[in-house]
């Protein structure tokens, strides 16, 4: 070979006479080496490790599957700065700098606020920044630490926050918002965006597979008589995620499992079995093999069950008409736990019976009981005269425990109409009795210590006194202004023209300061208050009706409970009174509330209610005192209303 030519291939080259370097290699490969230019090389399969990953170099933003949540920022600062004027903005990739990077949409607005850092710069780009790439500058506020803006036609922020000599942001948040700044700032987390059916529940640890039960209902049989589960082979399936399982029949007693408040229902199909595992039992409910149901719940020595799908509860279909809502009680609407009362007081004269007298019957409770009783403004009547409400709560547990202080609230009001003073004073009566006489009355003892009461005793205190005063019965109804609060609300409001009637409803809706009170509180506080109860007078027994007790309800259900508590107090009046018992039928009248009034507005504030119209008087041949009797029993009547209500609550629907 001659050693003079120049014209030398590499396979020509004895390796073994000495090494390379690198005045042998091309510009481009040398740059390549470097890391300056990139190398076009398809990589072997498996070839590249997590080590060889530079740390976060994949961020979601390079991802189709996974895009940021609230904040768009990733959390990973770039070096790097942003140079040049407001119309000369460039990327400088080798600047000392840091910056935010953050993929947005275009022509969207966001809201972006920093913590730390002496720069807050903020210019966009239509591609991921390249060095040297000319930027759209959006601001160059460096006093600033929060702003808000549209990104127009670029996919990409670049916000510049701390120079060479500055120090990295604690956070940075970029979030997508119509208008406003950022608020409380929110971690950078990942939202996953997969394809619909594309993971299977098997992939996912400690997630409980659900089941529907499809097929006949009677393949599916729940005795909570018998404590049982009992499975017929044909014609019952278990879907739960694609799968569906045909199981065996069988019978599957839980008799044995005690002390349960909640019994978790699985099928394991390994088995081919029905399996029941406390709800406290996890390590079971989180096996991969095992499918769940539906559960079983114990509630003093009451059992109830839920199940998704089709089934039986004890042969009979759960969802028929008769509401029973899955549970094994066969006197769901039966009244069998009645308050009796030993009330032996007589009633005041009509004239003592003022706003001031109720008044002082309640603040003499607040006095006495502070830590059970308080008082506070309700509203201002039309007279001028205050409305005052009371909250009567039972006692407060040790400790917070999660928000259990929290009591069913029952909210009663009475004296809407100022000549029905029987009201007012059985309201007032009942909660005197309540306070004082619990320790020897097992079920005052359940109402105080379960329910917080609201009561407002006397809604048109100028009614109640001017008919204290000798004012007339149409006249006294209504307030100071002459309309019948109860038909002044929106709910069925219809114009009245003769302002001398009973029923006239004032010139428009919630005209009044009393019905605009009682309006404002059903706003504020329908979402806390369970049940409302308005309390009236309707007349004398058996003068003026034919009954004794009238309930009006709106709801069903809530229609079938106070015939279970108005049967009950026809019962202890009729076994008392020969009189009374000698007369047919059960004294007792329930119907709908008229189209306007107070429960009409608590109907379409969706809340439970009863309007109770009680007796001013019970008589009778072998009754002594017809007054003083119904002062008795119309407490009673309030009193087992909401004892029925506490049994009940969980069956109305």
């Amino acid at each position: 070979m001659d050693k003079n030519t120049n014209d030398i291939s590499i396979s020509q080259i004895n390796k073994n006479k000495g090494l390379l370097d690198e005045t042998y290699l091309s510009e481009e490969l040398l740059q390549q080496m470097a890391g300056n230019t990139p190398i076009h090389s398809v990589p072997a399969n498996k070839s590249i490790t997590n080590a060889k990953v530079a740390e976060k170099a994949v961020s979601p933003i390079e991802t189709t599957f996974a895009k940021m949540g609230k904040n768009k920022f990733d959390g990973v600062f770039t070096k790097g700065t942003i140079t040049g004027g407001v119309d000369s903005a460039m990327w400088n990739g080798e600047g000392d700098g840091y910056c935010a990077i953050v993929k947005v949409k275009p022509n969207t607005r966001y809201a972006l606020k920093k913590s730390g850092g002496d720069r807050f710069r903020i210019a966009g780009s239509p591609s991921y920044p390249s060095d040297g790439a000319s930027l759209q500058v959006f601001q160059f506020i460096d006093g600033q630490s929060s702003t808000g803006l549209a990104v127009g036609n670029n996919n990409y922020l670049i916000v510049y926050v701390t120079s060479p000599s500055g120090q990295i942001p604690d956070w940075l948040q970029v979030e997508e918002k119509e208008e406003g700044t950022v608020g409380e700032y929110t971690s950078p987390k990942v939202v996953l965006d997969l394809e619909e059916k594309s993971v299977n529940y098997r992939s996912l640890q400690h997630v409980l597979n659900l089941a529907m039960i499809v097929g006949r209902p009677s393949t599916f049989n729940v005795s909570l008589k018998n404590k049982e589960i009992i499975l017929k082979h044909e014609g019952v399936f278990f879907y739960a995620g694609s799968t569906r399982y045909n199981p065996s029949g069988g019978v599957y007693s839980f008799a044995h499992i005690t002390g349960f408040l909640t019994l978790m229902v699985v099928y394991n199909p390994d088995s081919d079995s029905i399996e029941f595992f406390a709800s406290s039992d996890y390590k079971n409910l989180q096996r991969n093999n095992v499918v769940l149901l539906g559960v079983i719940r114990n509630e003093s020595s009451e059992l109830s069950c839920y199940f998704n799908g089709l089934y039986h509860v004890d042969g009979r279909n759960p969802f028929d008409n008769n509401r029973s809502r899955n549970t094994s009680s066969s006197n769901l609407f039966i009244h069998d736990d009645y308050l009796n009362l030993n009330e032996d007081r007589s009633v005041p004269s009509r004239s003592e019976i003022t706003s001031d007298y109720i008044r002082g019957i309640f603040d003499d409770l607040v006095d006495e009981f502070p830590n059970r009783v308080t008082r506070s403004l309700f509203g201002i009547a039309s007279d001028d005269s205050d409305i005052f409400m009371y909250e009567v709560k039972p006692p407060q547990l040790f400790n917070d425990a999660g928000g259990l202080n929290d009591f069913p609230k029952v909210f009663i009001h009475a004296g809407i109409h100022g000549h029905e003073w029987g009201s007012v004073l059985t309201v007032a009566r009942f909660f005197d009795n309540l306070l004082r006489n619990w320790k020897d009355n097992k079920e005052l003892r359940k109402l105080l210590f379960n329910v917080h009461f609201i009561v407002v005793p006397v809604m048109n205190p100028w009614g109640l006194d001017n008919y204290a005063s000798g004012g007339g019965g149409v006249e006294s109804r209504k307030n100071a202004n002459g309309v019948d609060l109860n038909r002044n609300f929106p709910s069925g409001w219809t114009y009245e023209s003769d302002e001398t009637s009973m029923n006239y409803a004032g010139e428009e809706p919630l005209s009044e300061p009393e019905t605009q009170a009682m309006y404002n509180f059903i706003q504020d506080n329908k979402s806390d208050i369970i049940y409302e109860i308005g309390v009236h007078n309707f007349g004398i027994y058996p003068d003026s009706n034919d009954y004794a007790m009238w309930y009006a309800a709106s709801n069903e259900d809530v229609k079938k409970m106070v015939k279970g508590v108005g049967m009950s107090w026809s019962a202890e009046l009729k076994a008392n009174y020969q009189s009374i018992e000698d007369v047919e039928g059960s004294l007792v009248r329930i119907s709908t509330p008229l189209k306007s009034g107070v429960e009409n507005e608590w109907n379409e504030a969706g809340v439970f209610n009863t309007l109770l119209e009680l007796p001013r008087e019970i008589n009778g041949n072998d009754i002594p005192d017809g007054e003083k009797l119904a002062d008795k029993m119309s407490q009673e009547s309030l009193g087992n209303l909401i004892l029925g209500l506490i049994n009940k609550y969980p069956y109305l629907k």
